[in-house]
């Protein structure tokens, strides 16, 4: 139902062929969020719906913010390795962070933390963290 009413506003707003991005984008989100809210795992597979975003910019860049790309890469597999962080987490953020690229990637984990500190009191078990991000890319981009 949400994917037909998302697919008719977007048609309505946009030209057909702007739309086909947004609307498998849209898809993406409502998938991995539904999933990772109610099981508390994703599909990586569907982790390719972001790639319509850009393609990853090499040459607009600086040395520097490759070196900070790669430190918060390294970052999140540190993460992922310690247990804190999900496997699932960890492929969205990195393919978020190629996707989007590296400023708004940090606004939208700080957009996701500060919804998680918001809305979560006192939350002893662990936290779907994906349906956040996913709030935060919506409210960044």
């Amino acid at each position: 139902m949400i994917e037909l009413i998302l697919t008719a506003w977007y048609l309505s707003k946009f030209q057909i062929y702007g739309a086909i991005p947004t609307l498998i984008i849209l898809t993406t989100i409502t998938i991995i969020t539904t999933t990772d809210w109610y099981e508390q795992w994703i599909n990586p597979v569907f982790l390719c719906g972001f790639l319509p975003f850009r393609s990853v910019m090499l040459a607009d860049s600086h040395w520097f913010i490759y070196l900070i790309e790669v430190s918060l890469i390294l970052f999140l597999l540190g993460m992922n390795y310690h247990q804190k962080l999900g496997f699932g987490d960890t492929a969205y953020l990195i393919i978020i962070l190629f996707s989007v690229g590296l400023t708004a990637t940090c606004w939208i984990i700080l957009c996701a933390c500060l919804l998680i500190l918001l809305t979560s009191r006192y939350q002893t078990k662990s936290l779907p963290f994906i349906p956040y991000l996913n709030l935060g890319l919506i409210l960044i981009i």
